[in-house]
């Protein structure tokens, strides 16, 4: 699975890279359609479901027709431009829809991906797996050196498994503080806002179960409650 890949890949890798910048790095591989995963779902399943399960700060515009609004005017005459995800869609009938209509969708996802507005899917991403020739091929083309891990690895394997992928194996990481505290150092070296939704993402990624009132309790405190406003503004 890419997480896997980008845990082990990460130990060995110079210059070198954290875990999280792999998996981005993965991801984005995956989305600009670099290499096409052997276990898991197509770029254009998952871009079908972000459009059945879209969230406020996601958008979806039909080519040719007026680009969705980001400005509005406030009550006091200043503007407020919101940072929304625009994705370019044929038409808002997915089953029409083929690979080749959406490749400027999937560069736009490819480009914000990280963001926690693509957390529904994120998951799922991180589940889908590659055969040591297809990895192999796509780090030769980015010009980095082969990595040792591939072969004292048992869980990737040379040839697609049977049956339904295997969940991501659960482990409780660290105190809540720390998990909190790793987020928000994460986000800001990366130059980008933490959020309470992406902290959760990242605590599902890492392994943690519950405790979603306890990380956000911690993530008030340690932000002084100030979380970054999204999505349209209230009428």
């Amino acid at each position: 699975m890419l997480c896997e890949i980008a845990d082990h890949w990460s130990r060995e890798i110079e210059p070198r890279r954290t875990k999280e910048e792999l998996i981005s790095d993965l991801g984005k591989a995956l989305w600009r359609g670099e290499f096409t995963p052997t276990v898991g779902p197509t770029r254009l399943k998952l871009l079908i479901s972000l459009f059945r399960t879209r969230r406020a700060t996601l958008t979806f515009w039909v080519k040719g027709k007026r680009r969705p609004k980001t400005l509005w005017l406030q009550a006091d005459k200043s503007a407020l431009l919101l940072e929304l995800s625009v994705l370019p869609i044929p038409n808002k009938s997915p089953k029409t829809w083929t690979d080749e209509q959406c490749v400027e969708a999937y560069e736009a996802i490819a480009q914000d991906w990280g963001h926690d507005v693509f957390v529904d899917v994120a998951t799922i991403v991180l589940s889908c797996a590659l055969t040591e020739a297809i990895f192999t091929e796509w780090i030769e083309t980015k010009g980095y050196h082969r990595p040792k891990f591939w072969a004292s690895v048992h869980f990737i394997t040379a040839e697609p498994a049977s049956g339904p992928v295997p969940p991501m194996p659960k482990k409780l990481i660290g105190t809540t503080q720390e998990l909190v505290e790793k987020y928000i150092a994460s986000s800001k070296a990366t130059g980008k806002l933490p959020t309470k939704v992406g902290l959760e993402a990242t605590a599902r990624i890492e392994g943690r179960k519950g405790g979603r009132d306890q990380l956000r309790t911690e993530f008030n405190r340690q932000m002084g409650g100030d979380a970054p406003v999204r999505g349209r503004p209230a009428k």
